[in-house]
């Protein structure tokens, strides 16, 4: 089974370097209704602490629909079984919220994890007496029309720790080839341009890894949406000694004229997250 799998796999590689399409649409197009991002504010947070939630969801095809929330934080264990959870609903907390956003309390979380969990289990706070931090698990699902879309944000749990707390990135805009791009941006069809993430080097915090004596500056990933044309990858990077250009992205608009909407979400790989979003005009 496992060479049949191999030759197969071989052979879809073989084709693909032919110049065969790819049947399936890049990550970066955004045709559906979709959860491009999830942020919380703070993205750490101690016993005594508020957590802020929103939501970036993209519905370019849905004219202005309305759109209605469920959050809560998951008391289940995820795993490779996450998608089978019921999350928000029997498995979670049911969070307070209005429209793209919702608020977790944390003391009003431990105290229902003590009344309602058995000791020990997963949510227990007698669980977390020999952590530093614990990863609260948040579960959104968004609906509109027929359609219902899930995600799931990590919010970490401050307990025991003496290194100052993360916080958000924070994205100041982009530029087009070079120079600051307008809110609105202007692309001849079929154009290719460059585009970069410009983050705010005060939200670029030095930290040191779990074992590590060093520190170091986080690195800021860039995930990259369109509701139409093509980016040259789905992601890129500034690292954190920020010598590297890879934090840019080339786009090629589409040979027909009309707008598209441009996202842009940065994630630093420590539960914070940023994004802005962009209209493009392409014209003839």
């Amino acid at each position: 089974m496992r060479r049949a799998l191999a030759a197969a796999l071989c052979l879809c590689a073989a084709a693909f370097a032919a110049g065969c399409d790819n049947p399936f649409p890049p990550g970066s197009l955004v045709e559906r209704l979709r959860v491009l991002g999830v942020r919380a504010e703070p993205p750490e947070v101690g016993l005594d602490g508020e957590v802020v939630l929103s939501a970036l969801v993209a519905d370019p095809q849905g004219g202005g629909r309305p759109l209605s929330f469920e959050w809560a934080v998951c008391l289940s264990e995820l795993s490779y079984q996450a998608a089978d959870i019921d999350c928000p609903g029997a498995d979670g907390y049911a969070l307070p919220g209005s429209g793209d956003t919702a608020r977790l309390s944390v003391p009003e979380l431990v105290e229902f994890a003590a009344a309602n969990l058995p000791a020990g289990s997963f949510g227990d706070p007698s669980a977390w007496k020999d952590l530093k931090w614990f990863p609260l698990i948040v579960g959104l699902r968004a609906r509109a029309g027929g359609e219902v879309v899930r995600a799931i944000k990590r919010v970490r749990l401050r307990l025991a720790t003496e290194e100052p707390p993360n916080a958000n990135p924070r994205l100041l805009g982009l530029t087009l080839d070079g120079a600051e791009a307008p809110d609105l941006v202007q692309v001849k069809a079929g154009a290719t341009v460059s585009f970069q993430a410009l983050v705010d080097p005060a939200t670029r915090e030095r930290y040191r890894r779990q074992g590590e004596s060093e520190e170091r500056v986080e690195d800021v990933v860039f995930a990259w949406f369109a509701s139409d044309g093509e980016f040259e990858g789905d992601y890129s990077v500034l690292s954190g000694d920020g010598t590297s250009e890879f934090d840019r992205n080339q786009w090629t608009a589409p040979g027909e004229p009309g707008q598209i909407e441009l996202w842009v979400v940065a994630r630093d790989g420590r539960f914070g997250e940023d994004w802005l979003e962009r209209t493009l005009e392409v014209v003839p």
